[in-house]
């Protein structure tokens, strides 16, 4: 008798409409053929079913969705130039008349000093932002158009929406968008905005938002740039030697979500996401022929099926150093976090699986109240720093959606890109490592740059750029969010 519902999740080249036949024809009754989804399916089984159906040919994986919803989701916390005057204040201290401090340091090669002037040549227009988080507060002064009016479209994803889907109850959506997308805060400051929400009241499963947004791409004829601040992590099982401290849990992959990320990117969706707040080391896994593989394959045995119990001859193994879904999955521009003095953030994940790396300590963005400063330009909105890689995945994301020329632009040119015009080698390895990951600071891409009165300008454009210019382009630790800023992990 069935007792469980089952996601199934096919091979990449296979057929959904075959393995969902053959299932079939194994007398299983399949609950949900998630026709927006081009790999995963639901069906209706036994938990001891569970490994046979795994074993079957173009199956790529299996999980019951008790043991789906059991893994902890952590929030990982013609184009205008504009120019603006700012003040990179990098200090743990919300303050009304500061900027996020990595505007200035992603687009200059030092981090001292910080310049106090921006000039941005391209700020997102028709390029469509899409959050994935708690929701975002649409009428914050911050995604306001040149108009006044909100930039946040509050799309309908689909038919049912509750009330409370287009409302951020929690703030680390409205913050992730300010710096992505935010007015004064941050990059793409002429984007529409979509949120997507999968925390709190009125919210999405993961793996329906993430079908829902790739029908709505498919729907587009504008670019699309996600972010995704938040990932899974699953706790270490009892009586496991490094169950302590932050080893309490570790960075978790789950296939479905994978398999729904790469689909995305197939069809030509810009995935960011937020390395994690672990301290943890995440590799990739780049060749198996070669015997140097990192820790990728380092794992854990247990002794039950769901992880709990630590067993160093139980029959499950359990990967700890392969990063977390999504950020980690193929294809996803993998952020994380820097801080003022060039050192990777002491929360922030870290090793071969990590593209580049962001300013995510003491980021000030849009917040949800005033509670820790008021908004210059509108006293009833509010403004926040806080840190984790959740913070440095939107600085990736609003640099990108600034960098797409038009809607031709090849994913795999465009990563490759943001690693390519990284500032390279900036980063302090002896105050904490990196792992076997490359040396990386995104940046804001002057190549060839022509110095006027102390400025960079574009060769042959008249155009300024930084002040202290950068590069052109041709073509979850757990959420406290307490009153100690300094503890705020996003």
């Amino acid at each position: 008798m069935a007792d469980t519902t089952a996601i199934v999740t096919i091979r990449d080249g296979s057929t959904k409409s075959t393995v969902i036949s053959r299932v079939e024809e194994l007398g299983y009754v399949v609950a949900d053929t998630m026709p927006n989804s081009d790999s995963n399916f639901k069906i209706n089984c036994s938990e001891t079913d569970m490994p046979t159906i795994e074993n079957e040919a173009d199956v790529d994986d299996i999980i019951s969705q008790i043991q789906l919803d059991k893994l902890q989701i952590r929030r990982a916390y013609d184009l205008v130039p504009f120019d603006q005057t700012i003040n990179p204040d990098t200090s743990s201290t919300p303050n009304g008349s500061a900027h996020n401090w990595g505007l200035a340091r992603c687009s200059q090669a030092s981090n001292s000093p910080l310049s106090t002037y921006v000039n941005f040549p391209h700020n997102g227009k028709g390029i469509n932002c899409v959050v994935i988080d708690t929701g975002v507060m649409s009428n914050h002064p911050e995604f306001k158009d040149a108009e006044g009016n909100s930039r946040v479209n509050q799309y309908a994803w689909k038919g049912g929406l509750g009330g409370s889907f287009y409302t951020d109850e929690h703030g680390h959506g409205t913050h992730v968008a300010g710096t992505m997308c935010g007015l004064t805060q941050g990059w793409a400051r002429d984007a529409t905005i979509y949120s997507m929400k999968i925390f709190d009241t009125d919210c999405l499963g993961v793996l329906e938002a993430l079908q829902l947004v790739k029908v709505f791409h498919k729907q587009q004829s504008n670019p699309t740039v996600v972010n995704m601040s938040w990932g899974y992590y699953k706790y270490y099982p009892l009586s496991h030697p490094t169950k302590t401290g932050w080893s309490d849990y570790h960075p978790y992959r789950v296939t479905s979500v994978d398999a729904e990320i790469r689909d995305m990117i197939k069809a030509g969706i810009i995935c960011v996401g937020a390395a994690g707040n672990a301290n943890h080391i995440i590799d990739r896994l780049i060749d198996e022929t070669k015997s140097e593989q990192g820790h990728y394959n380092d794992s854990y045995k247990t002794s039950d099926w769901w992880g709990d119990y630590y067993d160093e001859n139980g029959l499950y193994d359990w990967y700890m150093h392969r990063g977390s879904s999504p950020a980690s999955a193929p294809g996803v521009v993998c952020v994380g976090a820097s801080n003022k003095d060039d050192e990777r953030a002491t929360f922030s994940n870290y090793g071969g699986r990590v593209d580049v790396y962001a300013p995510g300590r003491y980021i000030q963005s849009a917040w949800i109240d005033t509670s820790k400063a008021q908004h210059p330009s509108d006293s009833n909105f509010g403004l926040r720093k806080l840190s984790g890689t959740s913070m440095a995945s939107p600085q990736v994301a609003g640099i990108i959606s600034c960098l797409i020329k038009g809607t031709t632009t090849k994913y795999k040119k465009l990563r490759r890109a943001i690693k390519k015009t990284a500032n390279k080698n900036v980063l302090n390895e002896s105050a904490r490592t990196l792992g076997n990951g490359t040396n990386r600071l995104v940046s804001y891409p002057v190549k060839n740059q022509t110095i006027v009165d102390g400025q960079p300008i574009l060769p042959g454009k008249n155009k300024m750029f930084f002040e202290k210019g950068s590069f052109e382009f041709k073509g979850w630790n757990i959420d406290t969010f307490d009153d100690k800023d300094d503890d705020d992990l996003g």
